[in-house]
């Protein structure tokens, strides 16, 4: 059975939150922008626009951490390379060992190891510009090991909030101050009946912490036409919020396991 989308992965070990040690090879002002979770800020390399002339950006957690997921936001780094420290040097992320895939335009990048390993530090690394001679850019970079996907589709339904002031004015029109947006979902398991997606399902609602949902699960053929939030990029951090409702199908657990719950995104 194939996985169908609906992908999430637990903690961003390369958040600023854990304040890990970054190392850029230039820029480092802006080092901490490519993990801060958010879209409209990235570093930038200085002075390395050359095609050729490499760049390195380095994140040291201090202690090991369990990964077996890697991904790259927006980054205009060509021939890009991963490595992860194996406590004596870098080890090279490639095919052999991982599924590396790549949204058609180039500019976002998804790495599963083929198992997980405990690493120190995570790095990228590369030469050219997917316009040539252009300064490199990294918009985010995390690390995670991923929770599971969903086997069979459960109902998925969700929605871009956005945040407004909206103030009426004497003559009848209304003057509005745009706060930002948030996006919401709503899963729904009807009658599952497959034993692992139960688990996820319960695994879910009983961390206490954010989470990051893939609905896209790295897989552009799973949807005719791709847009937010079912776009290969949209990997978003969420958590669960308020209540529940398991359920047993005509009292019967063998007969189906029905529940909705809501996630939201958070900072």
């Amino acid at each position: 059975m194939s996985s169908k989308g609906l992908r999430f992965f637990g903690t961003d070990f390369n958040s600023n939150n854990f304040s890990p040690t970054i190392t850029s090879s230039s820029a480092s002002t802006t080092k901490q922008f490519a993990l801060d979770n958010i879209v409209g800020t990235r570093w930038i390399s200085n002075g390395e626009g050359t095609d050729g002339n490499g760049i390195s950006f380095e994140v040291d957690y201090a202690s090991n951490r369990t990964i077996d997921s890697l991904y790259v936001y927006n980054s205009n780094i060509d021939d890009i390379t991963l490595a992860y420290w194996n406590g004596a040097s870098y080890t090279t992320i490639t095919t052999s060992n991982a599924t590396i895939t790549k949204s058609a335009d180039g500019y976002y990048l998804f790495i599963k190891l083929n198992s997980s390993v405990s690493t120190q530090k995570v790095r990228i690394t590369g030469d050219n510009t997917i316009v040539a001679n252009q300064e490199k850019y990294i918009t985010l970079f995390m690390a995670f090991l991923e929770i599971g996907q969903y086997e069979y589709f459960p109902t998925f339904s969700p929605e871009i909030r956005s945040e407004q002031n909206v103030f009426k004015l004497t003559d009848g029109r209304s003057f509005v101050i745009e706060r930002g947006e948030q996006f919401r979902a709503r899963i729904g398991l009807r009658s599952h009946v497959n034993q692992n997606d139960i688990t996820l399902t319960e695994t879910l609602l009983e961390r206490k912490e954010p989470f990051f949902i893939w609905a896209n699960g790295g897989d552009d053929s799973l949807f005719t036409y791709s847009f937010r939030p079912y776009r290969f990029r949209d990997i978003v951090k969420v958590t669960v919020v308020g209540s529940h409702s398991p359920s047993f199908t005509n009292n019967y657990y063998k007969s189906g396991f029905n529940t909705q719950f809501s996630i939201e995104e958070v900072v």
